[in-house]
């Protein structure tokens, strides 16, 4: 983030433009545009994901959710996506275990974009590395979760 101008006109950060305001996350420190109470919207989405799927420990495959879904390039995105009603259920169920979070547990729930989306980025973690799943692409045909997801033809084990 360059909040501020040098005398040229060239974007500059913080500390350069002589801003007084603390523009830095007050959790992660970087400098970034604020979402909320002091929090980056990285830092706020992880809050967000954490409190929703509540993970155990390090190696509860929810954990892998919330890790992957925090790193997401665009975290405002799934922060958007996360406030659909839809979304919000399934984090939810997830959270409470209602819902496995797995192949299967997603199975059996009503097919529609959140529960795909979500799929799609728990498999571009490689958190189910034994599963092979044809998702339907965005043109209603069918490509393999990485496919889907990075837009190559590779096949995910």
């Amino acid at each position: 983030m360059l909040p501020g101008r040098d005398a040229a006109g060239a974007a500059v950060c913080v500390d350069c433009a002589g801003i007084a305001l603390d523009l830095h996350c007050h959790r992660c420190g970087h400098e970034e545009e604020r979402y909320r109470a002091m929090l980056c919207a990285r830092c706020a989405l992880r809050e967000d994901l954490l409190a929703m799927l509540r993970p155990t420990d390090a190696q509860d495959p929810r954990h892998g959710l919330v890790e992957a879904l925090s790193s997401a390039a665009r975290p405002q995105s799934v922060l958007t996506w996360m406030r659909g009603r839809q979304a919000a259920a399934l984090l939810q169920a997830l959270g409470t275990g209602e819902v496995e979070l797995s192949h299967d547990g997603l199975d059996l729930l009503p097919p529609g974009r959140p529960v795909e989306h979500l799929r799609r980025w728990r498999c571009t973690t490689d958190s189910w590395p034994n599963e092979i799943r044809t998702l339907p692409d965005s043109s209603g045909g069918s490509a393999p979760p990485s496919a889907a997801a990075t837009g190559n033809s590779a096949t995910h084990p």
